[in-house]
């Protein structure tokens, strides 16, 4: 047990065979999303209906830990590895700022392989988009909303931002594609401005979400939205604006291995409901981190059934557990 937070450990536990070898990690995360506000449905009940395990967190993702950590036990108490390691990270904070997984790197872990426990409907998938939350502030000058032409208006020059990045970002990015990861996405989540509706708002603040595919860098993408943000100052004198990380951004780097699908071979049974297996990629941006922790190949595998995502009836399937 690591604490990396007051109360808030990772645990690692290993089966390590004594013999060089390749070092796999078998990697998931212990927090869960909170349950839905005014509609908790089974709560975190844990209760066993039929053949699902039901409860906020079945899928995404006790199951998978659930079943890691048996295939720990099993080799531990089996016959063991021939070569190499095998080591359970459980990892705090994945659904914020990826605490757990950074403390992992931090701590010097190295790893040939890492399997991640996210869901994925039965699908294998090798890689993931980047992410970054950003943080664009727009500032202008208050006035009385009755002489709006003595102030200038931050909102005013947001909506000017957000029209730029629709018609000339948003094609760019969508030009760009990734074989597994499909093209780069940004979407504008929140937007908070003004004080009152009499009077011109001074400043506006945007928060945006940026997913990145391989080729792209967190100073190539702020890039792109510096040269919309100059064009703003330059048509709108009195405006100023800012462009930073936010304090509490998700930061993970985009990661995909192509060159491995051909190696894999699947053996899995496949789950209920679930597609036929495939090479895929996930929109999560699941454990962060572990794509620096020098592994050749991540792979994201959880065969679970958890057919509405985020929803307080989401569950895991008990028998493939």
């Amino acid at each position: 047990m690591i604490e990396v937070r007051e109360g808030r450990p990772n645990l690692l536990a290993s089966v390590d065979s004594g013999r060089p070898g390749p070092h796999l990690v078998l990697c998931g995360h212990t927090d869960t999303v909170p349950l839905n506000r005014d509609e908790t449905g089974v709560g975190l009940s844990g209760a066993v209906v039929g053949d699902a395990l039901q409860g906020r967190g079945a899928a995404d993702m006790k199951g998978a830990l659930a079943a890691m950590a048996g295939a720990l036990a099993a080799l531990h108490e089996g016959p063991g590895i021939g070569a190499g390691k095998v080591t359970l990270a459980a990892v705090i904070d994945e659904e914020m700022e990826s605490l757990g997984a950074e403390a992992l790197i931090a701590d010097g872990l190295r790893a040939d392989g890492a399997i991640i426990g996210e869901p994925t409907q039965n699908r294998v998938a090798l890689g993931h988009k980047g992410l970054e939350w950003l943080e664009i502030v727009f500032k202008g000058r208050a006035a009385h909303g009755g002489t709006p032409e003595a102030g200038v208006n931050a909102i005013n020059a947001a909506a000017h931002f957000i029209a730029l990045v629709e018609e000339r970002l948003v094609p760019r990015l969508n030009a760009k594609r990734h074989p597994l990861l499909g093209s780069p996405t940004i979407n504008c989540g929140t937007i908070v401005g003004g004080d009152q509706p009499s009077t011109v708002a001074a400043q506006c603040v945007l928060r945006v979400d940026r997913r990145s595919i391989p080729g792209e860098t967190f100073v190539s993408l702020c890039a792109e939205l510096r040269a919309l943000l100059d064009e703003v100052e330059r048509r709108r004198p009195g405006i100023a604006t800012d462009l930073r990380r936010m304090p509490e951004a998700w930061r993970r780097w985009n990661t995909c291995r192509p060159s491995s699908i051909p190696r894999i071979r699947w053996h899995a049974p496949p789950a209920p409901r679930a597609s036929p297996s495939r090479a895929s990629r996930t929109t999560d941006a699941c454990v962060s981190g572990l794509d620096r922790c020098g592994a050749a190949l991540e792979l994201r595998f959880d065969p679970v059934r958890h057919p509405r995502p985020r929803r307080p009836e989401r569950g895991a399937h008990a028998v493939g557990i």
